[in-house]
């Protein structure tokens, strides 16, 4: 069953929260071999086995300026996005442009399929040339990152290197709600390093466990939503199954939120195979000026 109508609900969810749809540029096909001076190296996955190996990869010159999320704290650096067709690899830079200066990457997002799975590689590049406000700008990389993150398929396997973690194959990656708390887990780090006046909101990491009704029906759908180790109260959670079943609760004292996924084109019937498919969980987040709730999502696989 195809995941695509999950997808695009989870886009759409957080979009609508966080405006985190970027400006896109549109792809270069680029040579493998292009004569360009500005290369950088990016890990992917090319050999037999799938293993990460360093490719020196030439960086677009046509880029497009990043709309900064609600979770951007400094909006006023401004960011580009640079994308190129690298073999089968979907390769994207995240480029910061200070004031007076052409961009420089400052982190690479590469898409690829390895057998029957998408993956998604996020990498840290070390920006290159002087800085005056070099700690802002590695807090708002990590904002950026965590936005450009949540626009992704969250069905996918990520992986995050450059911050203390790497993977060296295709098979050390791991689900989208661990790489979202990573790069959380990065940008406290990165303010701890730092001191800084002006807006310094600090983000709260939610987390869901599968917590199904014991019910016997395929349709009842349930997680615990838990916030600093604690169940979570009035948390919104969206649930959807492709291609069209969806319903939303909000978390009870205990942090329990269940509904009955309801077919909403109205012919249940007609896709009696979708029990079979894993059911997407989405929190879209929550953001007041004392803190920000982070979204994040689980996949859910279907019962055996």
């Amino acid at each position: 069953m195809s995941s695509g109508r999950n997808i695009a609900v989870f886009a759409a969810a957080c979009c609508l929260l966080w405006g985190c749809a970027p400006a896109r540029s549109m792809s270069q096909v680029l040579p493998v071999r292009a004569s360009v001076a500005n290369l950088q190296v990016v890990m992917l996955p090319t050999d037999s086995a799938l293993t990460a190996t360093g490719i020196a990869i030439p960086v677009p010159t046509v880029s497009s300026r990043v709309t900064a999320s609600k979770l951007v704290s400094r909006p006023d650096l401004v960011f580009k996005l640079a994308e190129l067709q690298w073999e089968s690899y979907q390769v994207t830079f995240l480029m910061h442009q200070p004031s007076g200066r052409e961009p420089s990457p400052v982190a690479v997002m590469s898409s690829f399929q390895a057998g029957n799975k998408a993956h998604v590689w996020f990498q840290r590049l070390a920006p290159s040339g002087p800085d005056a406000d070099r700690s802002g700008m590695d807090i708002a990389t990590i904002e950026h990152l965590y936005g450009w993150a949540l626009g992704q398929n969250p069905e996918a396997r990520f992986c995050l290197t450059g911050f203390g973690r790497s993977c060296a194959s295709v098979d050390d990656d791991y689900p989208h709600a661990e790489l979202l708390r990573e790069l959380s887990e990065a940008r406290q780090r990165a303010m701890l390093r730092v001191h800084r006046s002006g807006r310094n909101v600090p983000w709260r990491v939610v987390s869901m466990a599968s917590a199904p009704p014991n019910s016997g029906n395929d349709d009842q759908v349930g997680v615990r939503v838990l916030s600093e180790g604690k169940p979570m109260e009035g948390a919104r959670v969206f649930f959807n199954r492709a291609p069209h079943s969806s319903c939303s609760a909000r978390s009870s004292p205990d942090g329990l939120a269940t509904c009955l996924l309801v077919d909403q084109h109205g012919d249940d019937d007609a896709h009696s195979e979708d029990a079979k498919a894993s059911v997407l969980a989405t929190f879209p987040g929550d953001v007041r000026p004392e803190r920000v709730l982070l979204p994040t999502t689980l996949v859910m696989s279907p019962r055996p």
